[in-house]
């Protein structure tokens, strides 16, 4: 069934444990702010999924849980989703997947309230052959170990949920050479098949900048974008399934369209 679901994002938390190079939050990562109170989104939610007017164009809720680093505040998160264990919600989180043990508390509300796990998805962020360069802690620690051992966990632990990988794809990478994004498909398209499809690559591209490319430039954008479509062309003709979501239309909503969309800040806007 297709699930015609309102999305719903909400601020669990300002605070992050990384420092990322390209991070567009900057300063409000120190922000003190406690959350909105959680029996406020409870009863905010509910209002929706008894509403005549919301359930002539939706069937249910999805709630993206978002920060900063929503495992910091992992009691949260936790309290939402019991509340809504018997009702239509799912539940999304962005995160970066370093605190493996909030992770494994959050899903254990899951198990407890035996909760069907298709209704839960996570979105790791990783960016590849170069996370460490730019996905770093406070210390400036690179994270790439950290994170891959916490997808091993989940995908140990709870083979049936969704766990993808997004990615940061640096325009300078993209423009400067022929090789570097190509490459770092590659090893995305191994980690698929190290755990059997599981991974899907999403990248986005670095947008906090503002680029004035040469014609050279240009061309090893197409080079190298041109190379990735003929090797999930590839790709697909054998395993029937695609690395990169870019190729992968499973939803006519982007999240950059804003359609059927909330937001809720960390003080209640």
């Amino acid at each position: 069934m297709n699930k015609n679901y309102y999305t719903l994002e909400i601020t669990t938390t300002q605070k992050c444990n990384m420092r990322c190079t390209y991070c567009f939050e900057g300063e409000e990562l120190d922000n003190e702010q406690q959350a909105l109170p959680v029996e406020t989104v409870i009863e905010n939610v509910k209002e929706l999924l008894t509403s005549e007017r919301f359930l002539e164009k939706h069937n249910g809720v999805t709630i993206n849980f978002w920060g900063g680093e929503p495992t910091l505040n992992y009691s949260y998160c936790q309290d939402i989703i019991k509340a809504f264990s018997n009702e239509p919600v799912d539940f999304f989180f962005y995160t970066n997947g370093l605190i493996i043990m909030n992770i494994l508390k959050i899903l254990s509300v899951v198990t407890m309230y035996n909760i069907d796990r298709s209704r839960i998805r996570f979105q790791i962020s990783y960016d590849g052959l170069w996370n460490d360069e730019n996905r770093i802690t406070s210390n400036k620690a690179g994270t790439s170990k950290l994170v891959l051992e916490t997808f091993d966990k989940l995908y140990s632990l709870y083979p049936d949920i969704n766990v993808t990988f997004k990615s940061t794809m640096p325009v300078e990478k993209l423009a400067n050479d022929k090789h570097s994004v190509v490459d770092n498909w590659k090893h995305f398209r191994d980690l698929n098949q190290m755990y059997n499809g599981r991974i899907q690559y999403s990248p986005t591209l670095e947008y906090t900048q503002v680029y004035n490319l040469r014609d050279e430039q240009i061309e090893n954008i197409k080079h190298q974008l041109t190379k990735i479509t003929k090797l999930e062309l590839e790709f697909f003709e054998t395993n029937k399934r695609h690395v990169m979501s870019w190729f992968t239309v499973r939803n006519k909503q982007l999240c950059s369209a804003g359609m059927n969309i909330g937001n809720i800040d960390l003080s209640g806007n």
